[in-house]
């Protein structure tokens, strides 16, 4: 396989831990992720006039249709027959109030039902560089998705792991406007039936945009295709994060060696310390593989937990791992970047727990013992009265 560029997941400490220890990685349903519109196709005022038509054809249809009504005894009556609706006034889309969410309900099941995603950072750091610094707008990234700059971020080697629909995934587009499905993707079984020739036994139908007949497949594949280029476009306001997405068609990815599931007990069982084979209300995740040749470094943030270097240089010692560079991280001094920095784990351990002592001193997180001074880390945003040596937070 020849080199491609590396890929980059921000994550947690102990998120990035857990994906070390187990070898593999969250996909998430468009459902679950963390910008509501990437799963809500733009509804316009082009949308809105087609389904008002196909609502009319509907009208038309059904207006005069007898109404059957069941009746005492069993019996089938007649009720009447069905009135002409007529249809309100029509108001511009800029003016609805959550009336889009109605029309995409049957999407929002098939993008649960049929796609998870991965997402991926890119150009943060190139491959076996001693020293670098990242832009400006890249230090955003550990803010949101790496626990503000306590969690990590792994390189990837995009070859290395089940790319999806796509080899080396999708690049996220940013367009100014907001990307949508064509009008006739929520045309009804009337419009969608219509229009169609059978030869020699074999069905076309009209293409609703070109005219040309296609046969049902084609309609499928290019449904197929409007849905993905919908996955893979996202505001302005994300494109600082220069994303990588790998989409998996999920009833296919079950059937492949790399897919996972991982499961895990309700809160009230995890807390009754309940195996998730004991839990009632199992919760469950889908992932894929993600192997130990597939890690190419491990970037720690600015103030990773000791802890949580400690436990993830563990991991990192198993021999499948030889091969993981290590980075710890450094604020630049008169400017807003991040830099980066390759070293050995003896010294990404010093780097990171001197600058966790000198948090800890400034908030007096610290005790006075016999034996000397005891520095206690915590969390941003988690204080403590040191009054005894038995606090719960590591040394």
């Amino acid at each position: 396989m020849s080199e491609s560029a590396p890929v980059f997941k921000f994550c947690t400490a102990e998120g990035g831990a857990a994906i070390l220890r187990h070898k593999s990685i969250f996909i998430t349903s468009p459902l679950d992720l963390n910008d509501p519109f990437e799963m809500r196709p733009a509804w316009t005022d082009a949308h809105e006039k087609r389904y008002r038509d196909n609502a009319q054809e509907i009208n038309e249809m059904m207006t005069g249709a007898p109404i059957l009504c069941a009746m005492k005894g069993g019996v089938i009556g007649n009720g009447g027959n069905m009135p002409y609706y007529e249809q309100p006034t029509s108001l511009p889309v800029a003016d609805h109030r959550g009336t889009a969410d109605r029309h995409n309900e049957s999407l929002f099941q098939l993008l649960h039902e049929r796609y998870r995603i991965l997402s991926f950072a890119s150009g943060i750091l190139e491959r076996n560089v001693a020293r670098s610094e990242s832009e400006e707008a890249t230090t955003l990234l550990w803010s949101h998705y790496a626990d503000s700059f306590q969690g990590v971020c792994l390189m990837i080697d995009p070859l290395h792991i089940n790319n999806g629909l796509e080899p080396g995934g999708f690049a996220v587009r940013y367009p100014p406007k907001r990307v949508g499905l064509l009008p006739s993707y929520y045309d009804n079984f009337l419009r969608r039936s219509r229009n169609g020739v059978s030869l020699e036994g074999v069905e076309f139908h009209e293409n609703p945009e070109s005219g040309i007949l296609e046969l049902p497949h084609a309609r499928k594949d290019r449904e197929r295709d409007q849905i993905i280029k919908f996955l893979t476009h996202k505001s302005p306001a994300w494109g600082y994060e220069k994303e990588i997405r790998m989409i998996y068609d999920l009833p296919s990815l079950i059937h492949s060696p790399d897919y996972r599931v991982q499961k895990f007990s309700c809160t009230k069982c995890k807390s009754a310390e309940k195996s998730s084979d004991q839990c009632g209300n199992l919760r469950l995740r889908d992932a894929i593989a993600l192997p130990a040749k597939a890690i190419l470094a491990v970037i720690f943030g600015t103030d990773t937990l000791p802890e949580f270097v400690t436990e993830i240089l563990s991991i990192l010692g198993d021999p499948e791992f030889s091969d993981v560079d290590l980075y710890w991280t450094s604020y630049e001094s008169d400017g807003y970047t991040i830099q980066y920095n390759r070293s050995d784990k003896d010294y990404v351990t010093f780097m990171q727990r001197l600058r966790a002592k000198q948090i800890a001193k400034a908030k007096n997180h610290i005790l006075h013992t016999e034996g000397g001074i005891k520095y206690r880390f915590f969390k941003k945003t988690e204080n403590c009265v040191m009054n005894h040596e038995d606090c719960p937070a590591p040394d």
